[in-house]
């Protein structure tokens, strides 16, 4: 059928005309054009950085691409805006956000403002995630935006969140360019789909019930409520915990009956956290005396402080390192606590590049924590300069460099608040206490402590990495309501705070010790800078003094929670460089040759009782080297300890531990040495190597540190309680 056409009539004036109006010749006028449902620029991935800007397509959205320049490979590669699904692609109707081995969901009725399709014609990678910088009509952004991608390789993982959230307010967002911990690689001839997402979860607010109790417990201390006031924790803003996991390592179990008093009269929040014991080697049941003292002050301490937060007690029979080092390989294996409390220590166990194979052991299942976001929290000891009476050193695990160290303030009321700046030194325990610090004679100085001014060494570890109130506080033990002080009570403060922080921030984060440096470099005032007073401990030398900055008497001093929290993610965004990944450094075999180490503990006051008897079981533990070939190094092990005579105890998820046991004979003759019994005062007849072990060439390869005592070699702060 043939098609006429019509003349196009034009009303200019009132008059029927047969062209345009104003003259300038014939023809319709010029008509506004559809804006595209989509839009595709081509670009070319390289050694450059490239860009690529899209005009506003038919939902009114705009904006750029930014790419890095590539890790490898070079192709070219269309980008495309879209606001209809991808073909292909599931709707992102269920989210993740990766929170270093757990996952956390946005929600079933995510919106989806707008499609950026990638499609490179060859195999490339990055270093750093793109940039994503768009804009949207009035209106449109509310709740929390989030940048998700869809990897096409991996089609069972859905969509997940790679950047995010920002605030949904104005009509902009900007999702900058982030270092990425891991190389993310694509190869070519595939479609890659990101999407901006948003759901109506506020940023400015948490949900959680902010604590308004009293300010004094019964007796006069500290209260949660007030330690959260002065120092501004995020439950203050409703980050209280929830969904975060404390450990707490300790040889106790908690009343129960005892808690639920503590929080009535604290008027702590009810929520739906749990509390539980996981026994840890056989540890049960509340042991009275200082034990379940810390036990209940940590408890507390986190329960109040942070009332979302999940709490494990991993419980274990003593404090010998055995049993302390499965504890934490136990908490690590369960993947449920990303803080990790320790509130006990004592004196180090080697020297500076040669540590003790026992303390070199536990560094091994630190660094294998830390690298999977695991915050550790060690409290810095109770005898200033000393890491236990009259002996001048610092005090492990706090001075590990791969644990967050923490000191104390000097908080007694009325003469000091809460954001004190002086550090604890007084006579509140009986006799003289105060906030352990110094230089390690172990550890050297790490990374994170490079080049910072104030340390009183350049070359060792230095401790305290910061502080936070030790005096005083109330707590519930056994029935009745006591006083207490310490850095017992400053290091569970801080794990509360890591919670709120981790919760806050919707990630575990990496290099957990490093990160409050981070903060002291970007925003000295997320701080309460500690300068006045020192750590000596009678006359006794060396001493270290507080002072502007960095200190080996305070750290850096005092973390002001929210301030804290939004110095590591501004507005709830998490830099790339800090979101934890699960992540192994790994580290080769050793030479399969025999070699000679020292793990006699250097504990004061054990009495000698001689040989022991051959027959007499005889636990040890074996800590492996973070091998790429971890599992199989287990299996050989484990094997090779079956061959010499020893029963395998207990073994983990992470293949990091293999714990045996022997006759002492068996013992004394695989790993040449000699096995005595000893007498420790308070804790009956125990056991350890009198000379140096030798490591043999089956096991030389794949051995981090060991353990041949059960000599309890940490102990319960004495400033506990007054």
């Amino acid at each position: 059928m043939r098609l006429r056409t019509a003349a196009v009539v034009v009303f200019c004036g009132g008059f029927s005309l047969l062209a345009a109006c104003n003259g300038g010749g014939g023809g319709p006028p010029t008509m506004p054009q559809p804006k595209p449902a989509s839009e595709t620029k081509s670009t070319t991935f390289g050694s450059n950085p490239s860009t690529v800007t899209f005009s506003q397509d038919a939902a009114g959205v705009s904006g750029s691409v930014s790419f890095p320049a590539t890790a490898s490979g070079t192709a070219n590669v269309s980008v495309t805006l879209q606001s209809t699904l991808p073909s292909g692609v599931p709707k992102p109707q269920f989210i993740t956000a990766s929170r270093g081995r757990r996952a956390q969901n946005l929600g079933a009725n995510v919106t989806v403002l707008t499609y950026i399709t990638v499609d490179p014609t060859g195999n490339v990678s990055f270093n750093a995630s793109p940039g994503f910088a768009f804009a949207f009509p009035p209106g449109t952004l509310a709740g929390s935006v989030y940048l998700a991608f869809y990897d096409p390789n991996n089609p069972t993982a859905g969509w997940n969140v790679v950047s995010g959230p920002l605030a949904g307010n104005g009509t902009t967002v900007d999702f900058v360019q982030t270092q990425l911990q891991t190389t993310l690689a694509l190869p070519g001839g595939m479609t890659y789909v990101y999407a901006i997402v948003q759901n109506a979860t506020p940023l400015s607010q948490g949900a959680g019930t902010v604590l308004a109790g009293p300010t004094a417990g019964p007796d006069g201390g500290w209260s949660p409520t007030a330690v959260a006031n002065a120092l501004q924790f995020p439950v203050q803003s409703g980050w209280d915990g929830t969904g975060e996991t404390v450990g707490i390592v300790i040889d106790s179990d908690v009343s129960r009956t005892d808690l639920t008093t503590y929080l009535n009269y604290m008027q702590v929040p009810t929520t739906a956290r749990t509390v539980t014991t996981e026994s840890v080697d056989g540890g049960t049941g509340v042991n009275a005396g200082g034990s379940q003292g810390e036990a209940t002050l940590d408890v507390e301490t986190v329960a109040g402080l942070a009332p979302g937060a999940n709490i494990i007690i991993y419980e274990i029979p003593s404090l010998s390192d055995q049993y302390i080092n499965d504890a934490y390989n136990q908490a690590i294996s369960d993947g449920k606590a990303m803080v990790v409390n320790s509130s006990f220590g004592g004196c180090e166990g080697g020297s500076v590049g040669s540590p003790g194979y026992y303390d070199q052991a536990a560094d091994t299942i630190f660094a294998t924590g830390a690298g999977k976001g695991i915050a550790f929290v060690a409290s810095s000891g109770d005898t200033g300069n000393q890491c236990s009476a009259g002996v001048v050193g610092v005090g492990f695990p706090a001075s590990d460099p791969n644990v967050i160290g923490v000191g104390g303030t000097e908080t007694n009321p009325p003469t000091y608040g809460l954001t004190s700046n002086t550090v604890w030194n007084d006579t509140s325990c009986g006799s003289q206490c105060g906030g352990g610090g110094g230089v390690s004679g172990e550890w050297a100085i790490p990374a994170f402590q490079n080049g910072l001014a104030g340390v009183s060494s350049a070359t060792d570890r230095n401790v305290p990495d910061l502080s936070m109130p030790a005096e005083d506080t109330d707590n519930y033990t056994a029935g009745s309501w006591s006083p207490s002080n310490g850095t017992s009570w400053a290091a569970p403060q801080m794990s509360a705070l890591m919670a709120e922080v981790y919760q806050y921030c919707q990630t575990s984060l990496a290099n957990p010790v490093k990160m409050p440096y981070d903060v002291f470099a970007s925003t000295p005032a997320a701080f309460v800078d500690v300068t006045q007073g020192n750590d000596q401990m009678g006359t006794s030398t060396p001493y270290y003094a507080a002072g502007t900055g960095y200190d080996d008497a305070s750290g850096i001093g005092v973390p002001l929670g929210m301030p804290f929290a939004n110095a590591i993610c501004p507005n709830r965004v998490a830099p790339g460089i800090l979101r934890a990944q699960t992540f192994t450094s790994f580290v080769t075999h050793r030479p399969a040759a025999a070699f000679s180490v020292d793990v006699t503990p250097r504990i004061r006051g054990l009495i000698d009782q001689g040989a022991r008897s051959a027959g007499a079981p005889t636990r040890i533990q074996i800590v492996l080297r973070p091998t790429a070939t971890l599992a199989s190094d287990e299996a050989g092990v484990v094997y090779t300890l079956q061959r010499a005579g020893f029963t395998i105890v207990k073994t983990f998820s992470d293949h990091v531990v293999v714990d045996a046991t022997a006759p002492s004979g068996v013992v004394a003759a695989y790993f040449n040495t000699e096995m005595h019994d000893v007498v420790q005062s308070g804790y009956g007849v125990r056991y350890m190597p009198m000379t140096s072990v030798t490591i043999p060439s089956a096991l030389a390869p794949y051995v981090a540190g060991v353990n041949l005592d059960d000599v309890v070699t940490r102990f319960i702060p004495p400033g506990l309680r007054r």
